[in-house]
């Protein structure tokens, strides 16, 4: 049977447990590292990758930690992982804050009767 530990086995004479079982290692080991960055703030390179966290997301929106997460839940903003850690992606957020408020048939219409109004008070002369 494979070890783990023996690096000079070649990839290709593992069986299919043992390859399976050697990513699920690899992987888990990733997930590991990366979940802890993001936890301590030790991963200070996140703008090189485009992924922030919650504090990061919530100095960018200048939003509250619990607005960020209810509009998460609400799925009003862009974001790459619902569950602990929540990440954002720079890019989604930069479009999403770019873009502003989402307008809706409602805003337009209280607009419209808001400048029909004004117009009405205050009409440009001829």
């Amino acid at each position: 049977m494979y070890s783990m530990d023996d690096d000079n086995k070649p990839l290709f004479t593992l069986t299919v447990g043992e390859y399976s079982k050697l990513l699920r290692k690899i992987i888990a080991e990733e997930i590991t590292i990366r979940v802890k960055e993001c936890q301590n703030g030790t991963n200070n390179n996140n703008q090189g990758t485009g992924v922030y966290d919650i504090n990061q997301a919530m100095d960018i929106t200048r939003l509250a930690k619990s607005t960020l997460y209810s509009k998460v839940s609400k799925k009003h903003i862009p974001c790459l992982s619902r569950g602990k850690p929540l990440l954002f992606s720079r890019d989604h957020l930069e479009i999403w804050l770019k873009a502003g408020r989402p307008q809706t048939n409602s805003i337009s219409i209280i607009e419209e009767i808001l400048k029909k109004k004004q117009q009405k008070e205050h009409p440009e002369p001829v």
